[in-house]
């Protein structure tokens, strides 16, 4: 399952991935939301059945090295 902001990116994403043969869907989420992560979880438990790996990779678009980030502030 996929999961980000954007759908039109989230859609490309999917399309690569089926293109390698990679069993993928994917939900518009903004996880600042309350319910974002509830929704998406559910909703991956309906499509594939079970969670085998979670990669939470926010800030992805970060155009500098990590430690530039502010995050580490």
């Amino acid at each position: 399952m996929l999961s980000a902001r954007k759908t039109d990116e989230l859609l490309d994403a999917m399309k690569r991935a089926h293109s390698r043969g990679i069993e993928a869907d994917c939900i518009a989420s903004a996880d600042a939301c309350e319910d974002a992560i509830p929704r998406v979880a559910l909703n991956t438990l309906a499509a594939f059945g079970r969670v085998n790996i979670l990669v939470n990779n926010a800030r992805a678009t970060w155009g500098a090295p990590a430690e530039h980030s502010t995050i580490f502030a």
